[in-house]
């Protein structure tokens, strides 16, 4: 079945990455600094005494940035992977970790003033019912902040490592589907916006190693064929289509989406 398949990709791509993740996360970051889009819309709408839940936690990239910024903002940590959330607990001591899945999540309702979620929803099966499970767990008046990759990002930097793949299903669908996608599951759509940018690659092996650093060609070896046909293929493929140039250089586009969306305030009849 597709979503447990989908689950259990995930959970095995993070376990096994913890202890290296706080380093790749630097890489992503200087090369398109993702964090800085998802912290400039927050900067925007946080309280000082805001209760936080942050959904895929990671290594605690978005706690710890509110706990610097913020010391009484209360933050709850939430990802599917125990090894992740252990890696948090040493950092943030003083917040609640708890092991959920976003569609799943056991918590009471009306509970949070904001909901972060970054880089998740693209691994999600049916991101609909997890954005349902979320709009929940929001007071009203509360907020969902959510950062994605956009379809640019998934074809023109990872088609050529998920060539046979159809996974992240949010992160191939246009900005009309990602509204769709937030005003089903309740909320009322506040900022949407997209960021585009390049990745610019000295030669294909540091394009390789990229790849490999994130886990998209592991999973290919895994999933598809063996990593050095996918190697040798990849090359070609790039050669072919114009973007290897003649100095051995590469030069790929990226695209994020930035959703705020706002749970609404129902007044009292």
């Amino acid at each position: 079945m597709k979503i447990e398949f989908e689950t259990k990709r995930v959970l095995t791509t993070f376990n096994n990455r913890v202890e290296d993740w706080d380093s790749k996360v630097k890489f992503i970051a200087e090369k398109d600094g993702e964090s800085r889009r998802l912290f400039r819309v927050l900067d925007d709408v946080i309280n000082e005494k805001d209760r936080v839940l942050d959904i895929g936690c990671g290594t605690g990239k978005v706690g710890i940035y509110l706990k610097r910024k913020l010391r009484n903002t209360e933050v709850v940590c939430i990802d599917i992977s125990l090894s992740m959330l252990k890696n948090v607990q040493d950092k943030l001591g003083d917040s609640f970790c708890m092991l959920s899945d976003a569609g799943k999540l056991g918590l009471r309702s009306d509970l949070f003033d904001m909901v972060t979620c970054q880089q998740v929803l693209h691994h999600l099966s049916e991101p609909v019912n997890a954005l349902k499970s979320i709009f929940r767990v929001i007071k009203p008046g509360g907020y969902f902040l959510g950062l994605t990759v956009g379809p640019d990002y998934q074809n023109k930097i990872f088609p050529y490592a998920n060539t046979t793949m159809t996974e992240d299903p949010l992160g191939r669908v246009s900005n009309n589907e990602i509204k769709e996608y937030i005003t089903t599951s309740g909320f009322c759509l506040r900022t949407l916006v997209n960021d585009y940018f390049t990745f610019t690659f000295e030669s294909f092996e540091n394009y390789f190693n990229f790849l490999l650093s994130i886990g998209s060609a592991h999973r290919i070896h895994k999933y598809h064929q063996p990593l050095d046909s996918y190697r040798c293929n990849l090359k070609e493929r790039l050669d072919s289509e114009g973007i290897l140039k003649n100095n051995g250089s590469l030069t790929l586009r990226g695209h994020y989406i930035t959703i705020l969306a706002q749970k609404p305030v129902h007044k009292e009849t």
